[in-house]
Formats: C-alpha cells, sequence, structure tokens
C-alpha cells in the first residue's frame, strides 16, 4: 500500500478515535500501517516488479519517491484548506515508519535487520490473495478520498 493511503487510514483513525497526543497519533500511524498491509490492496506485483529490476532498490526508491510527492501535494492542498496539525504530521511520520524500515535494509543490503521487517513481511502475506494493480490503484485512490472525507468532516482540526 502506498504510504499517501497509510497516512489517511491514520489521520482518519486518529480523528475519529479523538487523538491529540502526537506520539499517540505516530505509534497509531505506525501499527495501522501493518494492518493495512494485510489488507489485499494490489500493489504487490509492483514491489515483485521492482524486485527484477537492475537496480531493485533505485527503483524501489522511485516509485517511494513518486509516492512522498503524491502525498506532499495532498498534504498541501489539506493545509490550504483545513491546516495541518502536529497530530497529523505525527500519523504521517509513524505511517512510513515500516516503509523506511524496509528501505534501509535494502540500500544496507541487510535483510531482516529488525523484528518489525519479518511484522511487516507477515502483514503482506497473511492474507495471501492478489489482484492485479489495475485494480489496486483505484481502489487506493477510493481508499484516499474516503479517508480525507472522514477526515474533512471529524474534529481533528481544532
Amino acid at each position: 500500500m502506498f504510504i499517501t493511503v497509510h497516512s489517511a487510514i491514520g489521520i482518519a483513525a486518529a480523528t475519529a478515535l479523538g487523538t491529540q497526543n502526537p506520539i499517540a497519533a505516530f505509534s497509531l500511524g505506525w501499527l495501522l500501517h501493518y494492518v493495512g498491509d494485510a489488507i489485499p490492496h494490489g500493489d504487490e506485483q509492483l514491489g515483485a516488479w521492482c524486485m527484477s529490476r537492475r537496480r531493485p532498490t533505485l527503483t524501489m526508491g522511485a516509485v517511494f519517491a513518486v509516492d512522498i510527492l503524491v502525498l506532499m501535494t495532498v498534504s498541501a492542498v489539506v493545509h490550504l484548506v483545513y491546516g495541518l496539525t502536529p497530530v497529523m504530521l505525527a500519523v504521517v511520520a509513524g505511517s512510513a515508519v515500516p516503509d523506511l524500515l524496509l528501505g534501509a535494509e535494502m540500500t544496507l543490503k541487510r535483510r531482516r535487520l529488525c523484528w518489525l521487517t519479518h511484522l511487516h513481511v507477515f502483514a503482506h502475506k497473511s492474507i495471501g490473495f492478489v489482484y492485479p494493480l489495475k485494480y489496486g490503484l483505484p481502489f487506493q485512490i477510493s481508499l484516499v478520498v474516503v479517508m480525507w472525507m472522514v477526515v474533512a468532516t471529524g474534529h481533528l482540526w481544532t
């Protein structure tokens, strides 16, 4: 699942729960990343494609960079409309941690530096159902839209 989607899920959850503590929000974003990855989300083949490239770390890094640019664009729009809070920023940061840990392992060419990576891989494989990106991308875009609608009607903006 893309960081943009993980962030939207985390912010919607923080809104629904009324979370006002940035540390709790960071932890919630981190935890919900694993929950989100357990849901079949259709980008698993993109990861396999990246790993099959001549420079898998560079390819994965490029995909991650595009995802971060999308997240920054969405965040800028949200900031212009509502304003970003420390809670929102903490959720976004926490949501990115599992993928950043995995990226660090890939870059350092060291597998399984941390038990959290085992959890990350387990979450991705837990259901064992994979569907194509042509379904996964619209699903993830829809999920982001729905989550931001939840946030727009919430009370996280105070």
